[in-house]
């Protein structure tokens, strides 16, 4: 029921009705269409199609340069997560110097790891069939890049069979790591006569 149009019950009505409904889906279709279009044109000339990354600000062509203040820090935060800071001591330094995200929020482990595997910060533009890898200048180079994605996959979550003796489920198990070696650690439980 539509309070702007006076829409009758009559045959015509229904023929109206019909019509304007048909108008609508077009209108939404055709506009749907034309926002695809125009942002595979950006592309094709490497804008920025959405909000700016953190490291990075839109210069007055619409593409990515890197931000005087915040790239040093993108540059901070891939050094140290490499050389084994955890995730939480590096999110509360970034957010306790006033930092905040591309979205203008605190950082969060999230936010934290889409920043340490977003191919952008090496140069690489990429959006559908369109893959430039020298469309965004870089900030960091490669090789500290590649240095992070090993960390981030030694750090990911391993998760630990339970084995069937084990008759208490260990909380922390799969989430604790040796602060030593990295490798996860597991929980035994036994019962005794004592």
């Amino acid at each position: 029921v539509s309070a702007m149009e006076n829409i009758s019950e009559s045959p015509e009505g229904i023929i109206l009705e019909g019509l304007m409904e048909s108008l609508a889906e077009y209108y939404s279709a055709n506009l749907s269409e034309n926002i695809k279009r125009g942002l595979y044109d950006s592309a094709l000339e490497r804008k920025v199609l959405s909000t700016t990354l953190f490291g990075y600000r839109k210069n007055s062509e619409g593409k990515y340069e890197p931000h005087p203040v915040n790239a040093p820090v993108v540059k901070q935060i891939f050094s140290d997560f490499a050389t084994g800071k955890p995730y939480m001591q590096i999110i509360q330094e970034l957010n306790d110097a006033g930092y905040r995200t591309g979205r203008n929020m605190p950082f969060s482990k999230n936010s934290l790891r889409y920043i340490l595997r977003n191919e952008k910060y090496i140069g690489i533009y990429r959006y559908k069939d369109i893959i430039d890898p020298n469309g965004i200048p870089p900030i960091i180079d490669r090789e500290l890049f590649d240095r992070v994605q090993k960390e981030l996959k030694r750090r990911s979550f391993t998760k630990v069979k339970k084995r069937e003796c084990d008759q208490v489920a260990f909380i922390l198990t799969g989430k604790l790591f040796c602060g030593h070696c990295g490798k996860p650690m597991t929980g035994e439980s036994a019962r005794s006569r004592n």
